[in-house]
């Protein structure tokens, strides 16, 4: 997970980016890309899959942005998410197995 300091980054990263700095957006993809990834792999059969179900997370991250609760680091924020998930990361990507 991450330590106090990147959590204090994110935040710092979310505010640049509410600010219209999209590009800093990508700290953020940059320090939970793998960790996303991973998460991903494990539901997925493919790489491929896993790869656009990523994407497709920080796609949704983004733009949830300005209702993010900032006084949570990121990955806490995942947690309260009660669904499955494989339901939280690819609603739209049907796989076969």
């Amino acid at each position: 997970m991450t330590g106090s300091g990147e959590g204090s980054d994110d935040l710092a990263a979310i505010a640049r980016v509410l600010r219209g700095e999209s590009e800093a957006f990508s700290d953020i993809v940059g320090r939970y890309h793998r960790l996303v990834f991973r998460l991903a792999s494990s539901y997925l059969p493919t790489a491929a899959d896993a790869e656009d179900a990523t994407q497709e997370v920080f796609v949704k991250a983004f733009r949830a942005l300005p209702r993010f609760p900032a006084r949570e680091p990121l990955p806490t924020v995942a947690l309260l998410d009660r669904r499955k998930p494989s339901e939280q990361l690819i609603p739209s990507i049907t796989t076969t197995r």
